[in-house]
């Protein structure tokens, strides 16, 4: 949700900046410089104080999936330790090390996983935004470019695999009309 917010922060940050700088010879003729500038500030103080919670969100998931496997693999390990001290289920300490080592083996990938989630969570408003602009652009026309060309080739690769991301394109009208055409044509079907 934050990372959502941020985007459309970022959004409104950089349409100010591109209104300021269009208008730059209105505002310095009505000596207008330091209302917009004091208005600029505050969009990129509020857009900084987004991006640092999007940044809090990550560093508390990355830290409460390490806490969880280390916790979960200590654990496991006092739970073998005393079921190999009671002598039950006739568990060795050469069966414990062995699957102390295969855990020790797997806590990197775990690790990896945990973050590479996080980092998905953090990246698909900006996949969302993205997949608004193209369906705003089709609702222009037929085309992303005008005419069938590479930036359409260039853009189906990825956008009818939009579903593996987890990130829909309902109500996206004119992007959905674009992915069935492409999907009817004879390259795009060959793959």
């Amino acid at each position: 949700k934050n990372a959502r917010r941020r985007q459309i922060q970022s959004a409104d940050v950089t349409q100010r900046l591109i209104e300021i700088l269009a208008g730059i010879k209105i505002i310095k003729a009505f000596r207008a410089e330091r209302q917009e500038h004091e208005a600029f500030r505050g969009a990129s103080r509020r857009l900084f104080r987004r991006s640092m919670k999007v940044v809090k969100t990550r560093v508390q998931s990355r830290t409460l999936v390490d806490a969880l496997n280390n916790a979960s693999g200590v654990g496991v390990l006092v739970l073998g330790v005393g079921i190999v001290l009671s002598g039950r289920w006739g568990l060795t300490v050469g069966d414990l090390a062995a699957f102390s080592t295969v855990s020790a083996t797997l806590y990197r990938p775990v690790r990896t996983l945990g973050r590479s989630w996080s980092k998905l969570q953090d990246t698909q408003p900006s996949a969302v935004r993205f997949f608004e602009v193209l369906d705003r652009r089709l609702g222009e026309s037929e085309w992303l470019a005008g005419d069938y060309s590479i930036a359409d080739i260039a853009n189906w690769s990825w956008v009818r695999i939009h579903g593996w991301s987890g990130v829909s394109v309902d109500g996206l009208q004119h992007l959905r009309r674009w992915m069935d055409a492409m999907a009817a044509r004879p390259a795009c079907q060959r793959g």
